[in-house]
């Protein structure tokens, strides 16, 4: 079960409902089926505060609508993190551990989006969104190494590093291994990593 809390007036719940309920079905299929019996949604009336996804709970504020205009940006990442970050944890310690836990989650978005709406979407959303944001964000000269990323807070270069460059990094490995491997190999993390530290290693 779903259950979503919003504050009367938010204009996009149908969306966000819509691509809850379409991206729990998804990950289901390519990781493994979600433990959990509910997931609840909560907007919080508060200005300070923009999202946070927890174990079974996602809270934002229409904050994070203002920040990310487009519903389906962000509600599809954070489902994701209920299998990569909370069911499977991430060793916040390792190197390269905003790259498993962020950007590996908003590559499987991007994946959402190609069972969607096919391959040509996926195309789409690495060159005219990834891409091109780290192109308008990430001047000549500033770019940090995905391994380098001390926080995903300090820097645009530093959250480009992980939100756009990761993904695409993630789209080549991917084209390198093949579909059947690459799916393989991340039922195969699934399996072996659920309620145990996650590293890049």
């Amino acid at each position: 079960h779903i259950n979503f809390y919003f504050v009367p007036g938010l204009k996009d719940e149908e969306k966000i409902f819509s691509y809850a309920k379409s991206s729990f079905s998804f990950y289901s299929k390519l990781l493994g089926k979600y433990p959990d019996d509910n997931f609840t949604i909560i907007e919080i009336p508060a200005n300070w505060f923009l999202g946070q996804g927890l174990h079974t709970l996602l809270l934002f504020t229409s904050k994070l609508l203002e920040y990310i205009p487009d519903p389906d940006i962000w509600t599809p990442h954070e489902v994701g993190h209920q299998w990569i970050g909370n069911i499977i944890p991430v060793d916040e310690n390792s190197n390269g551990h905003w790259f498993i836990e962020e950007s590996l989650t908003e590559y499987f978005k991007a994946m959402f989006f190609e069972h969607l709406y096919g391959s040509d979407s996926l195309k789409h959303i690495m060159q005219d969104f990834y891409l091109a944001n780290y192109h308008a964000n990430v001047k000549k000269g500033k770019d940090v190494s995905i391994m380098d990323v001390e926080s995903v807070n300090n820097s645009p270069e530093e959250a480009q590093s992980i939100y756009a460059k990761g993904p695409i990094v993630l789209h080549q490995l991917r084209k390198c291994m093949g579909n059947r491997k690459w799916n393989a190999m991340i039922k195969s993390i699934w399996d072996n990593y659920q309620h145990r530290f996650f590293t890049l290693d």
